[in-house]
């Protein structure tokens, strides 16, 4: 085999692949670009999921005609200057790969201009340029990038469906308006406004796009020890979730993943949070720059900290004191008199038994009695059966068997309107006929509200937001997941089903027809924790040894 060359194009192509996955990753490195140009108001547009069009306009600097025609050629920047400046970067892109990989693989027009000068437009197809010319712009930059992937079909034929595309490119514009709060933010999906977000307070902008319950509910965090500061918000862990969708963390303004923060975060939560549950928070961190390694990652997305530990002990240290509760208010109320200790509260035995006798045998079974949510049957020694669990898997089993037809539907006599936030509206909607063969029947109403007019038989009244808002962070957590599809139905199901095991109190007669049930289906809960347990004789008598 004899080693060649690559071509140009090649080689542009397999560094556009690098840098540039999705619509989304347009998305990204251009608003950053735009960042860096110091502007106050940036808009994005996008067309069919992103694939025919992204377009992001800003009021920034602007270029000269020179710097915009350098701009398209790989490795030119005004961000950098040598090597020793990515250790100390104070901007958002650096590489100067971002523009030439996207023009590598796309039609692309750029419209720039200093203020006070006259404007330049590019018109570049496949990485060449096509045309140069004069034209009109007061300041700033406008690109438009369309026919994405045009030229590497391969890249375009894994490509997600547009309105999982555009679920994710709301995901990263969210994240990028979340980094600068101060900046203008609008979105527009085929003409049409996603969200709008004026210059505001970070809490402001978190109550926009996160939700207001986050805000209303969450522990504000601010902390500043000389050039360290951690400021934003930690949510309440009544609000913990199943999974890392809410969690939102910034360092030096970059949407980054660093797992020993994440850990550290976790970890100052303690004994509040379940053991699989995980927190919610918005948390801007500031560090002096030569302390963070952001060159890990292709697309910036994961990064490193030199002394590692003393920044996972400052955060952990600084979110437990956040999550403190302050006092409670005094409110004023009768005296209290103490009840004499000789005189101890009687209670009837039938309003505190936690255990419920049954001295008769059901058919074949022999029941001895429930305990909590636990059946007690007596079958070559004591048969402890979890009835939430069988819950859990016979909810499952019949959800996952109604994945072609949907479930039954129970009709709200008086709809009721649930507000979402701008990714949990783009999920919701992007997959509307899935999360309705869970047995909703759902409207939208302008950006941020759907009207709910049926929902699941087992559901309760005040928990449908709460299924809707986890169904949505599990549709993006299958985004760029090759199987999304298949899973998608088996995690929403997962999900209802959860909520479906929580139903009213267990009865003798359910809890027996449970247990049949599961005997003939299976001996584990989808989640695969055992259902039975099985105690025999000689185990009893040893404990009593």
């Amino acid at each position: 085999m004899k080693i060649q060359v690559l071509s140009q194009e090649a080689i542009n192509q397999i560094a556009a692949g690098e840098v540039i996955e999705s619509p989304a990753s347009v998305v990204k490195e251009l608003v950053e670009n735009s960042i860096d140009a110091g502007a106050t108001k940036i808009t994005i547009e996008v067309r069919a999921g992103g694939l025919a069009l992204v377009a992001v306009s800003d009021d920034g600097v602007g270029m000269s005609k020179e710097d915009a025609l350098l701009s398209i050629e790989r490795h030119a920047t005004s961000k950098i200057v040598s090597a020793k400046d990515l250790f100390a970067l104070h901007t958002m892109g650096f590489r100067g790969e971002a523009l030439a990989a996207i023009a590598a693989i796309s039609h692309m027009t750029l419209i720039t201009a200093e203020e006070g000068k006259a404007g330049t437009q590019l018109e570049i197809e496949g990485g060449a340029i096509k045309k140069v010319q004069s034209c009109a712009r007061l300041k700033g930059t406008r690109i438009e990038v369309r026919d994405l992937f045009f030229n590497v079909p391969a890249r375009k034929k894994f490509q997600k469906s547009p309105p999982a595309l555009f679920a994710e490119i709301v995901r990263i514009s969210t994240l990028l308006a979340l980094s600068y709060p101060e900046i203008e933010f609008e979105l527009q999906n085929g003409g049409k406004t996603v969200f709008r977000s004026g210059r505001a307070t970070l809490q402001e902008r978190a109550r926009s796009l996160i939700g207001e319950d986050f805000v209303q509910a969450g522990f504000s965090v601010e902390e500043e020890i000389s050039s360290f500061r951690l400021s934003g918000l930690v949510g309440d862990p009544a609000q913990s979730r199943p999974n890392r969708l809410g969690q939102y963390l910034f360092i030096n303004r970059r949407a980054v993943v660093c797992p020993a923060l994440n850990f550290a975060i976790r970890e100052a939560y303690g004994t509040r949070l379940e053991e699989r549950r995980f927190p919610s928070y918005l948390l801007h961190m500031t560090i002096p720059p030569d302390l963070v390694d952001v060159n890990v990652h292709p697309q910036k997305r994961e990064v490193r900290l030199r002394d590692e530990r003393v920044f996972q002990e400052r955060v952990r240290e600084v979110v437990s004191r956040a999550l403190i509760a302050p006092p409670a208010p005094v409110i004023s109320m009768a005296p209290f008199t103490p009840m004499p200790v000789f005189e101890p509260p009687v209670f009837r035995a039938q309003e505190t038994a936690a255990f419920m006798p049954l001295p008769f045998e059901q058919e074949e079974e022999r029941v001895i009695g429930l305990f909590a949510h636990y059946l007690i049957l007596e079958e070559e020694g004591l048969l402890l059966v979890d009835l939430k669990a069988a819950r859990f898997r016979l909810a499952f089993d019949k959800l996952m068997e109604k994945e072609t037809r949907g479930v039954e539907k129970q009709g709200l006599l008086i709809p009721m309107t649930v507000e979402c936030n701008p990714v949990e509206m783009a999920m919701i909607l992007s997959h509307l006929e899935a999360i309705e063969a869970l047995g909703f029947s759902l409207r939208p109403i302008g950006k941020e509200h759907l009207i709910v007019e049926a929902i699941p038989p087992f559901l309760e009244f005040g928990e449908i937001k709460e299924l809707l808002a986890e169904s949505s962070q599990a549709l993006q957590g299958l985004i760029g997941k090759s199987d999304a599809k298949e899973k998608r139905h088996e995690a929403l199901a997962l999900i209802a089903a959860r909520f479906a095991k929580n139903g009213p109190p267990f009865n003798v007669e359910e809890a027996v027809r449970l247990f049949r049930a599961v005997r003939k289906r299976a001996l584990h809960c989808p989640n695969g924790k055992p259902i039975m347990a099985r105690m025999s004789r000689d185990e009893i008598k040893k404990m009593f040894s």
